[in-house]
């Protein structure tokens, strides 16, 4: 819906997060699921990965795309962020970019979300899930203390 407010639109994928997360990365749990619907949730936790990075990267290109400065206009001008920039710093060397083969960025790119030749019928995410996510949840929790308040959502 547009004019739909920031805060809403990442809690959703926080939440979404969480939730494939949980079953994702734990093989038990994802285990009792049939194929179709594992892989479903897989390339659901690495979409709702990828939506957060790009968020906290600020990375977007289009007018409407979400950035850090949508949620805190002063982001780029108040020290209170300086934390936050820290770990926003760290996320773009953990997340890499779409260029450098074998990142984070390039893997859910040219393995889930586009189309290429160098994709097979499946892909293991949970290798770089179990490596990015927690990092992704320390910026997750810093953008809560900025905010003064945890991510909310209801259904």
């Amino acid at each position: 819906m547009p004019g739909s407010d920031p805060w809403l639109i990442v809690s959703y994928e926080v939440r979404m997060l969480a939730a494939t997360c949980e079953i994702v990365l734990d093989g038990n749990a994802l285990g009792q699921h049939r194929k179709v619907i594992a892989n479903a949730l897989e390339e659901s936790a690495v979409l709702h990965t990828r939506i957060l990075c790009e968020v906290f990267l600020s990375r977007g290109l289009e007018p409407d795309d979400i950035a850090l400065s949508n949620l805190f206009p002063d982001y780029r001008s108040d020290a209170k962020y300086a934390m936050l920039t820290q770990l926003v710093d760290a996320l773009r060397v953990k997340y890499g970019n779409a260029v450098r083969q074998g990142t984070p960025c390039w893997v859910f790119n040219k393995m889930m979300a586009h189309p290429t030749s160098r994709r097979g019928i499946s892909y293991d995410y949970t290798e770089i899930l179990r490596k990015l996510v927690p990092f992704l949840w320390r910026v997750i929790r810093e953008v809560e203390r900025l905010k003064g308040s945890e991510f909310t959502w209801s259904w």
